[in-house]
C-alpha cells in the first residue's frame, strides 16, 4: 500500500489459510486497521503543528518584528542537516535537506587583509588573511548577519585555537526535501542565531523558530487572517493565526 498509516500492511489470502476460512482474514484485517489507527494517532508519519507560541505579541506580526515559535511533532519528518567538522569547528546547514550536501568548506591563508569569508556556488572559503584566527572568531564571523553564508551555514565552535589551512571538504549527511515555510505566500526563513560562536538549529522534531519578513508590503495589515504553511520533507502542514 502507498498509505503512510497502513505502511506495508497487506491483506491475507484466505486460500492460504487453514480450511480456507475467512475468519483469520477478518482478524488480520482488524489488526491492520488497529495498527493504522495507532500510527495516525501518534502522528508519527507526518508533521503536525500543535500550536504557535506567540508570546506577548498574541499573533503573527504584520511588520515581521517578532519571531514565530512553532510547537509540534515530527516536524523534521525524517529530514536531517548536512554537516562537516574541521578540527573541532562544526559547520551545519541552516536548512535540513539534501541541497546542502552540495556545500563545501575550505580554509586558506593569503597572509594579508585579515579574516574574510566568501560563499560562492556553495563553497565557503575561510581566508585567515594572516590573522591566525581561532575557532571562536571564525564561528562568530560565519554566524554574523553580514556573513555571505548567513542563512545557509551555521557554525559551532568547541573553543579550539588558531585554525590551520584545510583542503576543501564537502558537507554531507543532509536527508530529505529541503524545509520551507511561508506566511500568506511570503517565504519565511528559519531563524539563524546571530553573532555568537555557537548557533543552535532552529528546527527540531518538536519546535521551529522562524524569522518572518514584513507582510505589509503586500497590503497585509493588523487584524487580517494569516495562514502559516510548513513543508517538512515534502509534506505540508498549516495553521491559521491573525496578524497584529
Amino acid at each position: 500500500m502507498s498509505s503512510k498509516s497502513f505502511g506495508g500492511e497487506v491483506a491475507v489470502d484466505p486460500s492460504t489459510l487453514p480450511n480456507r476460512s475467512f475468519g483469520p482474514e477478518t482478524v488480520d484485517l482488524r489488526n491492520d486497521i488497529e495498527d493504522a489507527f495507532v500510527v495516525m494517532e501518534s502522528r508519527a508519519s507526518f508533521p503536525v503543528i500543535d500550536w504557535l507560541d506567540l508570546g506577548a505579541a498574541g499573533g503573527i506580526t504584520a511588520d515581521g518584528s517578532v519571531d514565530i515559535a512553532v510547537a509540534g511533532r515530527n516536524l523534521l519528518n525524517g529530514s536531517d542537516f548536512a554537516t562537516v567538522t574541521i578540527a573541532t569547528l562544526t559547520l551545519d546547514a541552516v536548512i535540513p535537506g539534501t541541497t546542502a550536501n552540495g556545500y563545501s568548506v575550505e580554509i586558506v591563508d593569503t597572509l594579508g587583509g585579515g579574516l574574510t569569508l566568501d560563499f560562492t556556488a556553495g563553497k565557503l572559503t575561510i581566508d585567515q588573511g594572516g590573522s591566525a584566527s581561532d575557532e571562536d572568531t571564525i564561528a562568530t564571523a560565519i554566524n554574523n548577519a553580514g556573513s555571505p553564508a548567513f542563512g545557509a551555514i551555521r557554525a559551532n565552535s568547541a573553543g579550539g585555537g588558531a585554525m590551520a589551512i584545510s583542503a576543501e571538504v564537502p558537507m554531507a549527511g543532509g536527508l530529505g526535501t529541503d524545509f520551507s515555510a511561508d506566511c500568506n505566500g511570503v517565504a519565511t526563513p528559519l531563524l539563524h542565531p546571530v553573532g555568537a560562536a555557537t548557533a543552535a538549529a532552529s528546527i527540531s522534531d518538536t519546535a521551529i523558530t522562524l524569522n518572518p519578513p514584513a507582510l505589509t508590503g503586500g497590503g497585509a495589515a493588523a487584524g487580517d487572517a494569516c495562514k502559516l504553511h510548513l513543508v517538512c520533507n515534502g509534506i505540508m502542514e498549516s495553521i491559521s493565526s491573525v496578524l497584529v
